[in-house]
């Protein structure tokens, strides 16, 4: 391999000329920079020339760190990851582009496989980009394993940290962690392809199928509009939402920049149900600010509804459409319940516990803030180490629901939950699978039933892996693993305890509950269209 032998080179040359070395550690502090726009230029263009660029500057990075660093691993080792992550990226991203094709040679990409590559390929770059010494403030550095955590738990918009992000990273590092919570909310292959068509491009054929599936659209004609809808609505709830925040940060004696910072930082990571904070101590201060909760909450509200949801809404309020489809009533109606009854059962339940000494103010604000938050948001105003048992059941359940399809958040989401409730109640009363006066197709339960057990086996099982590895009580680690998988960030302050095998297993569970409902609702999509054969009825005993 090239990058091999110029990394033994510049090694020995380095070893042996300081000079060298000096412009070796020169080359390093430029690499923000030269990540920063390779990466603007591949989800901007997405050319396979630019694929091959990235992958000769992922050598010529290689050797800059060892040059800086002979024998430094941690270094060179995300480098080399990247070296062949990003060359696979752009090809793949390409295929959004109208006219680009894969070699004969090689099979189509699945779109599943697609959505997971980018993804992976994502936290790649960001675990590289916050490894350098830019990324950290004077005095810290950032271990590989706590760099891909950081990064996975951005892309996975899930909130769990094992450093203090106000504490740890510098502003560099904030941006490149706000950035990857941005590409992650939105999804990559919904940047790529808003990229491409803001560059005046059109969508490929493979792209527009992709796309199709994960916006759950059946007009592809119309994806172009739904698409820039999609980035349009978001940004500009983001930026509503960050300057009523910056205006309430300065009102509390912070600088105007400092406030715009908080403001903008909070408000991309609450939209995107994300719940990373640059406070110590989370939202807790706050937690009697009405204008500052009330304005995350209905930030985190907004991001986990979903698009779709979203855009009707706006249509009915704009007059231009008469009534919500089906699916957005369920959603709407599920996800009002789940709030009321959170709140709720939070206020009830937390009165002698984590609430204790709160104004009744506070504790309004508290319950209510408590039940939103586990919609996959992370964010959290009462101190969770001190949650009674029952509140800590109630906020596991609230996690593994999660918020919609197609939405930032995770979880098996409010739908899965409301069809397997009508679907029960049909088992038992005998009546058919109906919402609003609509029937539901077979295929829709089944998928409901799918989903919500993969998740709950997922979870199940990575926790029993977790109580091997980690010293905790069981419940902690279910709690742990539940707010991975539901990409939450609620912790009963154990993450920054993981061991390294922990923070590996959470990261890929992250990852998992990110990922995994969309490749599993592109692959039983693709499975539903196929033509499969009949058999006789057999009978299995159940209960």
């Amino acid at each position: 391999m090239a990058a091999a032998t110029l990394a033994a080179l510049a090694g020995r040359v380095a070893a042996g000329l300081p000079e060298l070395a000096e412009a070796g550690a020169l080359a390093e502090a430029c690499l923000p920079a030269i990540f920063a726009a390779w990466l603007a230029a591949t989800l901007l263009a997405a050319r396979g020339a630019l694929a091959d660029l990235g992958v000769l500057l992922i050598d010529v990075a290689i050797a800059a760190a060892l040059l800086a660093a002979p024998g430094e691993t941690s270094v060179a080792l995300p480098l080399v990851l990247m070296h062949y992550a990003l060359g696979w990226l752009a090809p793949a991203l390409a295929a959004t582009r109208e006219g680009t094709e894969q070699p004969a040679v090689q099979a189509p990409l699945h779109p599943a496989r697609l959505v997971a590559g980018s993804f992976a390929s994502v936290i790649l770059l960001g675990t590289l980009l916050l490894t350098i010494p830019a990324a950290t403030r004077a005095g810290s550095t950032t271990s590989f394993v706590d760099a891909l955590f950081t990064s996975t738990s951005a892309v996975c918009v899930t909130g769990l940290i094992v450093v203090d992000t106000a504490e740890h990273f510098t502003l560099f590092g904030q941006v490149i962690i706000v950035m990857l919570i941005q590409i992650g909310g939105l999804g990559i292959m919904t940047m790529s392809a808003a990229s491409t068509l803001f560059l005046g491009h059109s969508i490929g054929l493979r792209g527009r199928t992709v796309m199709a599936e994960l916006l759950d659209s059946s007009d592809i004609t119309q994806l172009k509009r739904l698409t820039l809808s999609i980035v349009g609505a978001t940004l500009l709830i983001e930026l509503a939402g960050g300057l009523i925040l910056s205006y309430r940060f300065h009102a509390l004696g912070r600088p105007v920049a400092e406030a715009l910072w908080l403001g903008l930082f909070h408000s991309v990571s609450a939209f995107c149900n994300a719940g990373f904070v640059l406070f110590s101590d989370n939202l807790m201060s706050f937690r009697g600010d009405g204008l500052l909760v009330l304005c995350v909450s209905a930030l985190i509200i907004l991001g986990g509804l979903g698009f779709s949801v979203l855009r009707e809404l706006t249509l009915v309020l704009a007059g231009r459409s008469r009534e919500l489809s089906v699916h957005s009533r369920l959603i709407l109606l599920v996800t009002a319940l789940l709030l009321g009854v959170g709140a709720a059962g939070f206020y009830l339940l937390e009165a002698e516990a984590s609430m204790r000494g709160l104004t009744h103010g506070e504790r309004l604000l508290s319950s209510w803030f408590a039940s939103v938050t586990p919609r996959t948001a992370g964010f959290n105003t009462l101190p969770m180490g001190q949650l009674s048992q029952a509140g800590i059941f109630l906020t596991l359940v609230l996690m593994f629901i999660g918020a919609s399809p197609g939405s930032t958040g995770g979880g098996i989401k409010t739908s899965t939950l409301g069809v397997i409730v009508l679907a029960v109640r049909q088992a038992l009363t005998g009546r058919a699978v109906v919402v609003f006066g609509r029937s539901l197709a077979r295929a829709t339960v089944d998928k409901a039933y799918a989903l919500a057990f993969l998740a709950l086996a997922v979870v199940m099982v990575f926790a029993g892996v977790l109580c091997v590895t980690e010293d905790a009580p069981l419940v902690t680690v279910l709690f742990e693993a539940t707010s991975a998988f539901g990409t939450v960030g609620l912790s009963l302050d154990f993450t920054a305890k993981l061991t390294t095998a922990g923070r590996l297993l959470i990261s890929v569970l992250m990852f998992t509950g990110r990922v995994g409902p969309l490749t599993l609702m592109l692959a039983l999509g693709a499975v539903a269209r196929r033509q499969t054969l009949e058999y006789p009825e057999g009978r299995v005993m159940i209960g």
